[in-house]
């Protein structure tokens, strides 16, 4: 089986940590040179934290050491001057804002939040020194689909957002194999609620090592949160940010706020902060990739339903297959840990290769060297290991992905492994194919890209280019366009899909059971199949079609100059109205026309003198 590999230092590159620097003259984040040498020795350079007038210095110091920011925006600040204090940081360090982020944890007040996150969005975009930088939405404690469903930030978010925690020692997966309510997958789905087909970033998880309250050993939490990592680039996420950097509290051992760090309020290191530390060593020893990563020929066996194994490439050309078990490791009764199962695992390669394993909780240093072979037997138990590949002299050992390779914007044809799995392309002209009967998460990344999911759940975003995206899923998909003019066909899906065109003049076909579909911003062409469509053209002058069914064409605020070619309330076409905005109603010519502060609905050759029955409110 080929397998491709990802970049190991653009999955090292999206781990960030959440720190509190923006509590100044507080301890120990006040400390901004332990800050500085705490994270260096993680391996890590992202951070996530609010940005506010008192921070600005510090900031500009911790961008000077080469770090880069999360920023989100706290509602007790002035909005539009925390807009400008990240443009002012982005224009001194080019390249140290990764993201803008709404509000934290906004259960009790989603209206506001929705019109933050609006108000950010719009200033973000207006900003020509931000206006590529992505805006994460707001974040929500917990994990109830139903306050998700009431924070709708699609049009005005480029990520979703989930705080994934998981207490009493529950595996980083979920709580139970039979119980699919607190699996890390469905956390996902539940953020991708609020941001139909969009992506969903991680900006919390992590696990407490108090002695009450839900907490774990300190070498459970270790192994936890290198499970965590591995679920979150496993399902997907664009950035995962682990809480916290250093305990922020003091308030004894049985406190679970004061006991989330990877460091100890005093600063000395936990066993998570070494095994992180050893973790994106091992991975990125080889050097960063320059170029596109390749592939490996390979067959494993034994890999556990609950953790995973991919691949990833360093700068050397050496391969690193990490694999990873999450079995139940603490009795959450007793307070004590339960002895993991050892699971065979055996990986056969096509070409021998030099070898050696690494077990990040041990060292950075190989556990076992096995020299060339192309048969590998090992256990794994409840954390990841590393199988660490490289070619021996005479034979390339890695398999290029297609051919020609040899720059980022080189083409490269990536298939998925049989059950599905994680693609990411590079910045040519690329083509991704799906499982046809996995589940996938596809990556356009830079270059006008083709990519084809499968026909089970397809999680795909053609990020930056012309991407031309291909849906046929029974089960729905998560389809988002990215930047550039896109073409997104689910004409063959039959299941619900969630598809958002977000930046760019796109065209977006429906497929034939009832979809969602989002033009985002641009002038874009959206053609629903013959189920009963949701459609929001978003904002641009939008050309919309429901095809048949009885379908519902969003009106809101700022929407532009949209058309709708075949309304049909014999049909059951309905027209949803924004809650609580001012509209009318009046008909020009042979049309009817919904007008909206900023916006028209243009109901072409319709003439309705009367709203009875057609036009509804959200």
């Amino acid at each position: 089986m080929f397998y491709n590999a990802s970049s190991a230092s653009a999955f090292v590159d999206r781990i960030g940590v959440n720190v509190h620097v923006s509590w100044p003259g507080v301890y120990p984040y006040a400390d901004t040179a332990k800050v500085i040498s705490a994270m260096n020795y993680l391996g890590l350079q992202n951070m996530r934290d609010y940005m506010n007038a008192d921070t600005v210095g510090i900031y500009n110091k911790l961008a000077d050491a080469g770090f880069h920011f999360d920023l989100m925006y706290n509602q007790r600040d002035n909005l539009a001057g925390y807009v400008t204090q990240v443009h002012n940081l982005e224009v001194a360090h080019p390249g140290s804002v990764l993201t803008l982020e709404g509000v934290n944890e906004i259960n009790n007040n989603i209206s506001s939040a929705i019109a933050w996150q609006k108000d950010i969005f719009t200033r973000v975009n207006a900003d020509p020194v931000l206006a590529n930088k992505p805006v994460i939405a707001p974040s929500l404690s917990g994990s109830d689909p139903a306050v998700y469903g009431q924070l709708q930030v699609g049009a005005y978010s480029d990520y979703g957002n989930i705080h994934e925690y998981w207490g009493n020692g529950q595996p980083a997966y979920g709580w139970s194999p039979s119980d699919s309510t607190w699996w890390w997958s469905t956390w996902v789905k539940d953020g991708q609620i609020s941001v139909p087909g969009k992506p969903v970033a991680v900006t919390e998880t992590g696990i407490s090592t108090a002695n009450a309250g839900g907490g774990v050993d300190p070498t459970v939490q270790a192994k936890e949160i290198l499970n965590a990592v591995m679920d979150a680039a496993k399902n997907g996420a664009p950035f995962t940010y682990l809480y916290e950097l250093a305990s922020s509290q003091n308030a004894g051992p049985s406190d679970p706020e004061s006991n989330f760090g990877l460091y100890n309020y005093d600063w000395t290191a936990k066993p998570a902060a070494v095994a992180l530390h050893n973790f994106t060593s091992i991975l990125t020893d080889g050097g960063d990739l320059s170029g596109p990563a390749g592939g490996l020929d390979y067959a494993i066996q034994g890999v556990p339903q609950w953790g995973g194994q991919m691949l990833f490439q360093e700068g050397d050309g050496s391969q690193d297959i990490v694999v990873w078990a999450e079995p139940d490791i603490w009795n959450e009764g007793s307070r004590t840990v339960v002895a993991a199962p050892n699971t065979p695992i055996t990986i056969d390669l096509a070409t021998a290769a030099s070898v050696a394993i690494y077990d990040p909780m041990k060292g950075s240093a190989p556990v076992q060297v096995l020299g060339t072979t192309s048969h590998i037997t090992f256990n794994v138990t409840d954390h990841p290991l590393i199988v660490e590949i490289k070619p021996v002299s005479g034979s390339s050992g890695v398999a290029a992905s297609t051919s020609p390779v040899g720059s980022a914007l080189s083409p490269q044809a990536l298939i998925a492994p049989a059950g599905g799995g994680a693609l990411v392309g590079g910045g040519g002209a690329d083509t991704l194919q799906g499982d046809a009967n996995g589940v996938n998460s596809l990556r356009g990344m830079g270059g006008d890209d083709v990519i084809y999911g499968g026909s089970q759940f397809n999680d795909v975003n053609g990020n930056v280019g012309n991407d031309t995206i291909f849906g046929s899923s029974r089960s729905g998909d998560s389809l988002m366009g990215g930047q550039g003019g896109d073409l997104i066909d689910a004409s063959q899906a039959t299941g619900h899909n969630m598809i958002n065109g977000n930046k760019g003049a796109d065209t977006i076909l429906g497929g034939l059971g009832g979809d969602t579909l989002y033009g985002g911003q641009g002038d874009d062409r959206i053609i629903g199949g013959p189920g009963a469509d949701w459609i929001s053209g978003d904002l641009g002058n939008d050309t919309l079609s429901g095809g048949g069914g009885a379908d519902t064409f969003r009106a809101f605020p700022n929407m532009g100059q949209d058309q709708v070619t075949d309304f049909d309330p014999a049909e059951g076409d309905r027209v949803q109205i924004d809650a609580g905005l001012s509209y009318s109603v009046s008909v020009a010519g042979a049309d009817t026309v919904v007008t909206t502060p900023g916006g028209q609905l243009v109901l072409a050759g319709v003439q309705l003198s009367s709203t009875t029955g057609w036009l509804v409110a959200s």
